[in-house]
């Protein structure tokens, strides 16, 4: 057992290695950065040795890969197995707040989607709702702020876009949308104007 728990200690050292951004070398010459040979490695070891001192840790870092890969999905299944797999680990905290994070870079990639950032919205909350007193709450709200940013901002392009097409009732809409949900955004004020630029159009129209 001391002899495979070495060599898995081995395996997953090199696997850190890659991921930190080491390249690889051909004849003595370095190649490109070797994040596939780091993602191969910690799934071998998590295959391997899934209940050894590197299990909960090397899926951590296998998400961590796919997330410098953009490959948000995967690391997304990667740090929830580490929630499901390995229920008393000291990376939940951590996993949970990474697929939260990977959630919102997401979503800030064309074409945005309210989805997504629903979606990151939420996994922020249930983050904050689980470790209240983490490290990362602060950030976590400072996210969901931004989020929330984005989501006016979107309701308000789509408004603006109505109200250029002089389709004031749905521009109307869409404004008032904006400041019913998102009160605090600084979207909420532009709306406002809007809507009082809408009335006086539409006073014209009436005379």
């Amino acid at each position: 057992y001391e002899k495979v728990r070495e060599v898995v200690g081995r395996e997953f050292k090199i696997g850190e290695m890659f991921l930190s951004g080491k390249r690889r070398k051909l004849m003595g010459i370095e190649i490109l950065p070797a994040m596939d040979k780091a993602i191969e490695i910690f799934q071998d070891v998590v295959k391997n040795s899934p209940y050894g001192e590197f299990g909960d840790l090397a899926l951590f870092r296998l998400g961590e890969c796919y997330r410098k890969l953009e490959r948000y999905q995967e690391a997304k299944e990667s740090f929830q197995r580490v929630i499901d797999d390995y229920p008393n680990s000291k990376l939940i905290s951590d996993a949970r707040f990474q697929i939260a994070l990977c959630s919102q870079t997401a979503s800030l990639k064309p074409p945005y989607t309210q989805e997504i950032t629903k979606d990151a919205i939420e996994e922020f909350k249930e983050f904050m709702k689980e470790h209240p007193d983490s490290d990362s709450a602060k950030e976590a709200k400072e996210s969901i702020n931004k989020l929330r940013e984005k989501e006016a901002e979107s309701l308000f392009k789509i408004a603006l876009f109505y109200e250029k097409q002089a389709q004031y009732n749905s521009a109307e809409i869409y404004y008032k949308d904006v400041m019913n949900k998102y009160p605090d955004s600084k979207w909420a004020a532009k709306a406002l104007e809007h809507l009082n630029m809408i009335e006086k159009k539409k006073s014209r129209r009436r005379r």
